[in-house]
């Protein structure tokens, strides 16, 4: 069988002057070759967000973004609980409706929450924070600029935090065209709602609660659902912006916080409230509330999952994308519940759990549900007669 001389590509070439070209070629190839190299070597740990061909950009597209989310949900586990909050400076002030100088209380008797101290101290403000609190007469001069009040021994104490309060949601005075406090038409269990978004910042109210020492308030959103809706901390401070305007973001007590490092709050209730408005049983409302709650749960277990496939991936420095396409393609987006993004919030942890009930039944029953899905209110409301089972209340939620 003859074999075509064409079909054979010399390594080798000779010039014109017989001396051979493959070193001249390579010398001109290696750059070439060095620069290919360099950039596979780029292109193996750049991000491939940044490498997306168009037929695949909507896939990727998906991955990423479930990725953030699965990000974001580990994140919402580690912002600071309300309590342990240590700034230095208060977000909300302002230069222009804050105070312009510092103030100073002089010779106060102070209850500091949990004892009235024994001898005078002197108060000082500044840009709406305590900056210190020193014996009167200790030498500690105020700034020359301060308005100092001299209060002759009178008491001081600490605001008033109201932790159940529906103003706002029912404006003062009350009139249907006003009232929201209470979601009625979508049924018992209502999470995706939020309290702010019934907000009247004009009630008049707000004065007239903040007149008794009640600086701080809890607004929450009624007491008809198993589960009500999403509460807010407001500040009992109305036209609190540098523009004066009825503004419902100013009168949040974590204005100027990111929303997403704010501390959150469900209202729920229990009991002959919702047993009431709905003609329940309470055996009825238990159910209803374990079919929301559980599949809640198995959408937060699949993405628990998800999120571990996907930060294998992330962590994967060769063939990236590919890895993208077929985890996607096995396990498709990240799931997802608009309706019940509340209460994936809920199993994860995310939410301060308010509850209105009464009797001891309610109360152990209500604990009873919430432990299967490993959740732990922080408060009961009302409960007017927790007085006859503090020990089970106790051993409950010690």
């Amino acid at each position: 069988m003859t074999v075509k001389e064409e079909t054979f590509i010399p390594l080798y070439r000779t010039s014109s002057s017989g001396r051979p070209r493959g070193r001249a070629t390579r010398q001109w190839q290696l750059p070439i070759c060095a620069g290919i190299c360099a950039a596979a070597i780029l292109l193996v740990g750049a991000n491939p967000r940044e490498l997306l061909f168009s037929s695949s950009a909507t896939t990727h597209h998906d991955f990423y973004d479930g990725l953030q989310q699965c990000y974001d949900a580990e994140r919402q586990l580690h912002v600071p609980d309300a309590g342990d909050s240590s700034r230095q400076n208060n977000p909300r002030w302002n230069p222009v409706s804050g105070q312009a100088t510092p103030v100073v209380i002089q010779n106060a008797t102070l209850f500091d929450g949990e004892s009235t101290l024994s001898d005078a101290v002197d108060i000082f403000f500044e840009a709406g924070v305590i900056t210190s609190v020193v014996p009167t007469g200790s030498g500690d001069a105020p700034p020359a600029n301060a308005n100092v009040i001299d209060v002759h021994g009178k008491h001081v104490t600490p605001g008033l935090v109201d932790m159940h309060s529906h103003h706002l949601l029912m404006p003062f005075p009350q009139v249907a065209a006003t009232s929201d406090v209470n979601e009625k038409s979508l049924g018992p269990i209502t999470p995706f709602v939020r309290a702010i978004d019934g907000f009247t910042p004009s009630d008049p109210a707000i004065r007239i609660i903040a007149s008794g020492g009640v600086t701080s308030s809890l607004v929450l959103p009624g007491s008809a659902n198993i589960v009500g809706g999403e509460a807010y901390p407001i500040k009992n401070l109305p036209f609190s912006g540098e523009h004066g305007e009825p503004i419902i973001e100013e009168l949040l007590l974590e204005h100027g916080i990111p929303e997403q490092d704010r501390q959150r709050y469900l209202k729920m209730a229990c009991g002959e409230n919702p047993k009431r408005n709905y003609q329940h049983t309470r055996m009825g409302l238990a159910w209803l509330l374990r079919e929301k709650l559980a599949e809640a749960r198995e959408i937060e277990q699949r993405q628990a999952a998800w999120c571990r496939g996907a930060l294998e991936i992330e962590h994967t420095r060769f063939d990236r994308a590919r890895h993208i396409a077929r985890f996607l393609e096995q396990q498709g987006r990240r799931p997802d519940s608009f309706e019940l993004a509340t209460f994936l919030a809920l199993i994860r942890g995310e939410l301060n759990v308010n509850v209105h009930c009464y009797t001891p039944e309610d109360l152990e029953r209500m604990l009873a549900v919430l432990h299967e899905f490993g959740i732990h209110p922080r408060a009961f409301h009302h409960a007017l007669e927790a007085w006859q089972v503090p020990e089970l209340l106790k051993r409950l939620e010690p």
